[in-house]
């Protein structure tokens, strides 16, 4: 009989996973299933009960923090001698092996690790020997990666990016060579080769590979979905002679596509070993059942080989809150709002809210009104919207056009992106500004652009300013010195009483520099955003780039436009010109920058970060399609799938409460839409989840009602939308009442001529999906849009 601490507490699926006796064993552990309970009892079992020796085991994790967790788990149940198992992540026991074996690949055994930095260096000098923009080392340097952990040859895989349409930069195949042979000859592997080398090392040496087959008579794997090809391919290699493998994972929580992480690994590990035991783990002891009912509503949408089914002998527990809200504000102040009431009434602790997005712009919002209301947060696997590097960067070059004395923030973005003006260049500058008595950095710049003899002595050396750095410093006094015509422009303009705030490039219709304009142009004529494109790898990229449309959303605001209209009252001298970038600023400051509080935080984070995590509440905003599930993936292979997985994730993360928000409309990436509520929210029973609107839609969209005759006499429907709502004309389609339906083509103000391919139209609004010929497709509320029939 088994040792009753090994068993004692395991129900019976978990049981016949530990007890297993030899033979490979899949075991598919459902959310909140137990599974690590599993994985170290079963080593244990392995030690104390079948007398394998702890040096015979080798279990693999995906963190070294799982790693330690699991061997102090084991520890405890069979004593010391489980510290001389092999518990690491891949990269670690493949470096472990390749230090003894590495002179059979030719490198010496004293070969370099390279880490991320040295990996893009080593890519920026591959670039550069081939005459290529080093610049762009970041995004070689991703693809690269991405092609080894697909265990791809650099050809196929560049000939499949392009039957994808996907960017494929110039000569990626010669420099992938090339960033190879100058990694050889440096004596160094990458992470990546860490992998790699070892399953090439066991594919030309047979005595190897035997070596370790016999070392390693019993191989776990934690979190067996999240393997990419080539982990699944060194799984395979060492197990397939003994054949006493153990892999643990979760089909329906395989979200990491985006970094090379392959479903099939797990799907089909039957077809590697056949004669493969599968054990699912079904019962569920963290969410209530509803909450579970909810995932397995949502998960059952994809095809599943191994279909599972969560449940609980625990609580029913409370249904669903489903909030419309009116809009990105809107949904921050009811999350707010709700967190509050979780704090009097349920008697929780900040640590046990958490609340979930699909990216991470979504945030910008929520802290701002997190932080208003002296609610403390932090983020999670990443940082707070204004310390992301990106918006630091930007406000800085808009500190700069707001108070060009403000050094500190000159000297952040002299030279970011890189123009020739690097930290030598800077001393001078900082020193010529000391002895020739200038009030700031900047009067210095502006002083180089007459006076090129630049000279100062430092450390008993002369230096003087390079060409280069001149040119740079032209380059970047360029952006700002052109705002100040294009003000001059816009002022004679603003002469005219015809002018419109679209016909201005810089300056609103009230005479003030807008904060969303003189940003973008900065942005864009400093080549800022465009070496943001270039300088890491492409998903890095995109979030980076959302950030900074999101920022540009935000400096347009209501919240600084309320303040403006305040100070304006307060002020009876002349408009500055700065003084909406200035109030911008301000606002922009006015964040809670510290996270930890004796009271606990609420824990913010997006949809992938919360993998592996659980708290008694949870939110998850943006539930519109169009945002979740993300538009990209609808139309990408197997996309969709992913997006069922990730809501499945989010969902099950909830131990108590579950709350989804989803808004009317949303600025998001400088961009408003229209959207409808996610389909993930229709896939849920009805029984399991209750809806109800925020105040502020209500009252807007009460209003809206009763403004429908211009919405009308735009479309030609004129009467009927009016009628309907009195219960004329009843017999009308909602189509008919408002004189569009689908297949009509239509003309929007700003995204040029379309064909309706969706409609949706109910009391309040009409939702139209409208693809457009040069913008694609979106979803607008033809009540505010400016659409006309064509």
């Amino acid at each position: 009989m088994p040792s009753h601490n090994l068993t004692s507490g395991l129900n019976q699926s978990q049981l016949d996973a530990v007890t297993h006796q030899t033979g490979p064993l899949l075991v598919l552990a459902g959310a909140g299933s137990g599974k690590t309970r599993v994985l170290t009892h079963r080593i244990s079992y392995l030690i104390a009960e079948l007398g394998i020796s702890p040096y015979q085991i080798l279990a693999i994790t995906f963190t070294k923090k799982a790693a330690q967790e699991m061997k102090e788990r084991v520890g405890a149940l069979v004593g010391p001698r489980a510290q001389t198992m092999w518990v690491s992540t891949f990269h670690s026991a493949c470096a472990r092996i390749l230090r003894t074996k590495a002179g059979l690949l030719g490198y010496d055994s004293n070969y370099n690790i390279y880490d991320q930095a040295d990996s893009k260096t080593l890519t920026k000098e591959t670039l550069l020997s081939l005459g290529l923009d080093g610049r762009n080392a970041g995004m070689y340097q991703s693809l690269i990666s991405r092609a080894k952990n697909e265990d791809k040859d650099p050809l196929v895989f560049a000939e499949e990016l392009r039957d994808s349409n996907s960017l494929v930069p110039p000569q990626f195949e010669d420099a992938y060579r090339r960033y190879e042979q100058l990694k050889r000859s440096n004596n160094g592997m990458d992470f990546d080769d860490l992998l790699c080398n070892i399953v090439k090392l066991f594919e030309i040496s047979e005595e190897t590979l035997i070596e370790y087959q016999n070392k390693f008579q019993h191989v776990l794997v934690d979190e067996y979905q999240d393997t990419n090809p080539v982990q699944n391919k060194l799984i395979i290699q060492l197990a397939k002679e003994h054949r006493n493998i153990c892999v643990v994972g979760d089909p329906d929580q395989s979200i990491y596509a985006f970094r090379a992480a392959d479903i099939k690994n797990i799907l089909q590990f039957e077809n590697n070993f056949p004669d493969v035991t599968v054990i699912p783990l079904e019962q569920n002891y963290r969410s209530t059942q509803i909450i579970l009912d909810a995932a397995n509503s949502v998960i059952e949408q994809n095809h599943r080989p191994y279909a599972k089914n969560l449940w609980t002998d625990g609580e029913m527990g409370d249904q669903i809150s489903s909030i419309q809200v009116f809009d990105e504000k809107d949904e921050a102040e009811e999350v707010g709002r709700e967190i509050r009431k979780i704090q009097d009434l349920q008697k929780y602790a900040l640590d046990d809210i958490a609340v979930f997005y699909r990216t991470n712009a979504q945030s910008r919002a929520l802290e701002e009104v997190l932080t208003r209301n002296k609610i403390h947060y932090k983020v999670i696997g990443g940082l707070r919207f204004y310390e992301r590097k990106e918006i630091k960067d930007a406000l800085a070059y808009l500190n700069v056009l707001n108070n060009p004395q403000d050094d500190l923030s000159l000297e952040r973005i002299l030279n970011e992106p890189t123009r020739g003006i690097g930290k030598g260049a800077r001393e001078i500058l900082k020193k010529y500004k000391e002895e020739k008595g200038f009030n700031n950095l900047y009067e210095v710049l502006l002083q180089s652009q007459s006076n090129e003899n630049i000279k100062v002595e430092i450390g008993g050396k002369e230096k003087q300013l390079s060409a280069g750095a001149l040119k740079g410093v032209k380059k970047f006094l360029k952006a700002y010195l052109s705002i100040s015509e294009m003000v001059e422009h816009d002022l004679s303009l603003l002469q005219s009483p015809e002018t419109t705030s679209k016909s201005l490039s810089i300056l609103n219709e009230h005479g003030y520099i807008c904060p969303q304009r003189a940003l973008s142009h900065l942005l864009i004529e400093t080549e800022y955003l465009e070496s943001l494109e270039k300088s890491g790898d492409p998903i890095t990229n995109a979030t980076r780039i959302e950030n900074l449309s999101e920022l540009l959303g935000a400096a347009d605001d209501d919240q600084y436009k309320q303040d403006l209209n305040v100070h304006e009252e307060l002020s009876d001298v002349e408009p500055n010109h700065m003084k909406a970038v200035t109030l911008f600023l301000n606002n922009s400051s006015l964040t809670d920058s510290s996270e930890d509080h004796e009271g606990g935080s609420v824990s913010l984070m997006t949809l992938h970060s919360s993998k592996g995590l659980e708290y008694p509440s949870v939110f998850i905003m943006g539930m519109e399609d169009e945002l979740f599930p993300f538009p990209r993936a609808i139309f990408e292979d197997g996309g969709l799938d992913e997006e069922h997985r990730l809501a499945y994730v989010g969902i099950t993360r909830a131990e108590k409460n579950l709350y989804f928000t989803h808004a009317h409309k949303r600025t998001l990436h400088g961009q408003t839409t229209y959207n409808i509520p996610s389909r993930f929210i229709g896939y849920i029973p009805e029984h399991l989840i209750t809806h109800r609107k925020s105040r502020k839609f209500e009252s807007e969209m009460s209003s809206r009602v009763n403004q429908r005759s211009n919405f009308g006499s735009r479309l030609g429907g004129v009467q009927a939308w009016s009628d309907s709502k009195l219960g004329k004309d009843s017999d009308k389609s909602n189509a008919d009442q408002i004189g569009l339906k689908v297949g009509d083509n239509v003309n929007h103000d700003m995204f040029g001529d379309g064909v309706i391919v969706k409609l949706e139209v109910n009391e309040y609004e009409a939702i139209a999906t409208i693809n457009f010929a040069d913008e694609g497709q979106k979803t607008l509320d033809l009540s505010w849009a400016p659409v006309t029939k064509i």
